[in-house]
């Protein structure tokens, strides 16, 4: 279960885009976040994948916090991006968790050629 209490997020330069939001999604369901362009979808996201962390609030998924990206949150942006902390090897085999270190390594190797 994701539960979601009393979460805000205000950047550095003082922009408000969350204030106090609630909201709990149990196993199975399906959600879906709604809003004109600005209004704080992607800045939730965030937030639950691990990516950024609020200013007030927690965030947990069953019954532990989240406080860095967790492997069994996943996030697809709406542009392609680099998690900028990982090297350039380990974005390409970013979702390779599972796959045995040699041949790992030589998908990575065959995708950066």
């Amino acid at each position: 279960m994701l539960d979601i209490r009393g979460l805000s997020k205000t950047y550095a330069d003082g922009t408000q885009a969350l204030a106090g939001v609630d909201l709990s999604v149990e196993a199975g369901e399906v959600v879906a976040l709604i809003g004109g362009s600005g209004c704080g979808k992607t800045t939730l996201l965030r937030l639950i994948a691990g990516l950024d962390r609020g200013s007030a609030g927690t965030i947990t998924l069953d019954g532990e916090g989240i406080a860095a990206p967790h492997a069994s949150v996943g996030l697809v942006f709406q542009e392609p991006r680099l998690l900028p902390w990982l090297a350039v090897a380990d974005n390409v085999g970013f979702g390779l968790d599972g796959v045995r270190r040699p041949e790992r390594r030589a998908r990575i190797a065959h995708a950066l050629e």
